[in-house]
């Protein structure tokens, strides 16, 4: 399996109308762009674009913003807690994206830190 395979098996993973995969992956998206992994980023976003037809049209279109360097407000208040360490900032910035898709958001934020930071 190639990594675009696993991208595009979370794209449309979970169901609403921005499902979990989708939101996991715009936190990735967001938090790779905020410590500027460029090369990183523009990989992902490129396997995000080719696969967004397989989720909802709302999600497609947040999916090739997120590519583009583009979220909201409440997210990029979620990433900056994220890197700076402040899990009640990210946890209250998560709270208020969406029902669910702040914390699915926040997961591929996590995960991303982690992997690009382990010690």
């Amino acid at each position: 399996m190639t990594s675009d395979d696993a991208v595009s098996d979370l794209i449309g993973l979970g169901p609403g109308l921005t499902p979990s995969g989708d939101d996991f992956l715009i936190g990735t998206l967001a938090l790779l762009a905020a410590v500027g992994q460029t090369n990183t980023h523009a990989a992902l976003g490129r396997a995000v674009v080719a696969g967004a037809g397989r989720t909802s049209p709302l999600s497609a279109s947040l999916l090739r913003e997120a590519a583009a360097g583009h979220v909201g407000e409440n997210l990029h208040a979620m990433v900056a807690a994220v890197i700076a360490g402040d899990a009640d900032g990210a946890i209250d910035a998560a709270t208020r994206i969406g029902h669910t898709s702040g914390w699915d958001a926040l997961a591929g934020a996590v995960v991303t830190v982690r992997n690009l930071y382990r010690g």
